[in-house]
């Protein structure tokens, strides 16, 4: 009996284990997306992807901002899935998707807003953390690695800098 009792005990504390490593985060890899509406959060900075001065025009660059708690609209984006792998990320405020400018394959270019085509220089993959623009195979990447409000966005070569890290906090 008592054998058992011991066995018993250790399976549910596993059981128990295990399940809270089961219970879902606010904040998901990529990965783990799905359709809804989310936050984009760099690292090291811990700050949203945002909408400066939640502009309604096409061609502004997009930058990093502290997260607004509760979320603002220049702050949510829309995950919205296109074939098996490619993204599109667009703006809850007005509409408009993460687009890297005039379609550019090189690095250092700026990641803008601007209306959804549906081009591949507006679709995105994810892999590990990163966000990889279709078209380009470039990284979405805070410049010059700047933890600072108001850091500009742009696509440059994927080399695993912190600074190409992101996570989604999940708003639906």
């Amino acid at each position: 009996m008592r054998k058992s009792s011991f066995r018993s005990a250790v399976a549910l504390a596993v059981l128990l284990a295990t399940a809270v490593f089961l219970v879902p985060s606010p904040a998901v890899a990529a990965p783990g997306l799905v359709y809804g509406l989310y936050q984009i959060i760099g690292s090291p900075s811990g700050k949203c992807i945002a909408d400066p001065n939640a502009s309604p025009d096409n061609g502004v660059q997009m930058i990093i901002w502290p997260c607004h708690n509760p979320p603002t609209s220049e702050q949510e984006f829309w995950a919205e899935k296109h074939g098996t792998e490619d993204w599109e990320l667009w703006s809850n405020f007005n509409g408009k998707c993460l687009t890297v400018l005039n379609a550019s394959l090189k690095s250092n270019a700026p990641v803008i807003q601007y209306d959804c085509t549906l081009g591949a220089n507006e679709l995105w993959r994810f892999d590990n953390y990163r966000i990889i623009n279709e078209k380009s195979k470039l990284c979405l990447t805070v410049k010059n690695a700047s933890t600072d409000n108001g850091a500009a966005l742009l696509q440059f070569t994927c080399n695993g800098g912190q600074n190409q890290v992101w996570t989604f906090k999940t708003l639906t």
